[in-house]
Order: C-alpha cells, then structure tokens, then sequence
C-alpha cells in the first residue's frame, strides 16, 4: 500500500494496483489537483456515513481472486475495501494487505471503543489526522493491543508538546509523521 498526503484529509492510496482519492477539495493550496486525481479508480468525497459499514454482518471482506478469475473479470470495481468505523473513521483494506485505519476524517467523535474493532485488524496502520485527548486514549489502547505495526501522524504544525504527548501514548510502536505530497510506501 502507498500512502500520500495533500494536506487536509486529502489522501490517494494505492492498494491492490488500484488508486482511490480521498478529499481532494481539503487539499493544501499549491498542490495540482490532477497529481491526486490523476488515475483514480475511486474518489470519495462525501461523508463518512455514506460508506459501508465495516463492522456490518453483511459487509464482505476483500477475498483473494484465483488469477483465472480475475481475467474473466471486468476491471470496473475496486479490489480493496474502503468503509466506516463510527462517525469519523474509515478502513482501507487490500486484498491480502494489512488494513489502514484513517482516524478522525471526518466530523464527528473517533471509535473510541477498541474492543469493538481491532480484533479485525490485525497488523494494521493507523493515520492520525488529529490529536487530542480521545485520540491519545485510543493510541494507547491500541499500542498495547499489539495490533498495530506503525502510527502515521498527518498534523500540520504539530508541536513538540504534541509530539511527546503521542509518543508517550504509543508505548513504543513506530511513528512516521508525513509530509504533504511525499509518498509512504507500507
């Protein structure tokens, strides 16, 4: 999965050979909305709840394709799953990728109820859009769930304070801070 930010909440993730662009309107000023558009087979735009439920008993997880099958295919949906947690968060999940949950996207309170959750995203990347006292309540519940592989942090003008608070919350799980239009590949 690659993973780069615009500023705001605007996102493209690459999962599964596919691109989705998340918020391209939040982007900073200065970026060229054709390098976040530019190949998406997906673009989200609207509100957190009008995704798909990812804790819903219908909802499907991304199974693996035999490759006879994905031929015979049209190559007109996503390979990889884009849905909400809560009010405010969302997963993206590649066929056989390590999930990524995007906290605080959108408006709203964060799924502040790990026992809820985690459980199905195992090894995961968290993007942190946001801190404050609910996030780092969540971060350190997260961090000593062991399900998390690495926090990425997409806060302009974090401050050292901000900083020490959120490593200190971490418990040691890796943190990567990104800046706008560098890519991440996990």
């Amino acid at each position: 999965m690659k993973i780069t930010w615009f500023g705001g909440h605007a996102l493209r993730i690459q999962a599964s050979g596919q691109i989705a662009a998340f918020y391209p309107e939040s982007a900073d000023e200065g970026f060229d909305r054709h390098e976040l558009l530019s190949g998406a087979d997906r673009i989200v735009e609207g509100p957190v709840s009008d995704l798909p439920a990812y804790l819903a008993t219908s909802f499907e997880h991304p199974a693996p394709k035999r490759l006879i099958d994905e031929l015979d295919e049209e190559a007109d949906g996503l390979s990889f799953t884009i849905a909400r947690l809560g009010e405010a968060d969302i997963v993206v999940q590649g066929e056989q990728e390590s999930p990524l949950v995007v906290l605080a996207v959108g408006e709203g309170d964060v799924t502040d109820a790990p026992g809820d959750w985690p459980h199905h995203v195992r090894d995961c990347t968290i993007l942190l859009f946001r801190i404050d006292s609910a996030i780092l309540r969540l971060v350190m519940q997260l961090a000593r769930s062991g399900r998390v592989r690495v926090f990425l942090v997409a806060v302009p003008g974090l401050s050292e304070a901000e900083w020490a608070e959120l490593a200190a919350a971490g418990e040691g799980v890796p943190m990567q801070v990104l800046e706008p239009s560098l890519g991440l590949e996990l």
